[in-house]
């Protein structure tokens, strides 16, 4: 139950992980990111597989779920949040994807731009409202 683990702390649930070392770094930034924005419209059975999820039906969707984006030692994250911000998140092994390499917000976007440069596309021109970063020992 959240960074302070109360419940786990009660009830002497803790134990230690078996992960491995890995960090992570998040920021929010104004607006929307939809991914359907990354795929193009003539890809229409992308758009279509899933009803409501295409840009043109009236009921679409799509920009109001959690899209994760993964790759060799990371994911990406990307979470509507009901305050109209979006939520993009990198979480990645060490030694694979090291912290130093996205420890700040400058980093963090230059390598969004390296590993997935549709996200960063999608990014450009938006202001960042919150950042963190977090150098963990296992996850």
């Amino acid at each position: 139950m959240g960074r302070r683990r109360l419940l786990q702390k009660k009830l002497d649930l803790s134990r230690e992980s078996a992960g491995e070392p890995c960090s992570s770094a998040w920021f929010r930034v104004e607006g929307k990111i939809d991914v359907c924005d990354i795929v193009g419209k003539e890809h229409t059975g992308w758009h279509e597989r899933v009803s409501g999820n295409h840009p043109e039906d009236p009921d679409y969707n799509r920009f109001n779920s959690t899209n994760h984006f993964m790759g060799d030692g990371y994911w990406v994250w990307l979470i509507p949040l009901s305050t109209g911000y979006t939520s993009v998140g990198i979480v990645a092994l060490e030694e694979r994807q090291p912290f130093s390499s996205y420890n700040t917000l400058k980093k963090s976007m230059a390598w969004l731009n390296d590993n997935e440069p549709d996200i960063a596309k999608l990014l450009e021109g938006k202001e960042v409202v919150a950042q963190f970063c977090d150098s963990s020992p296992v996850c």
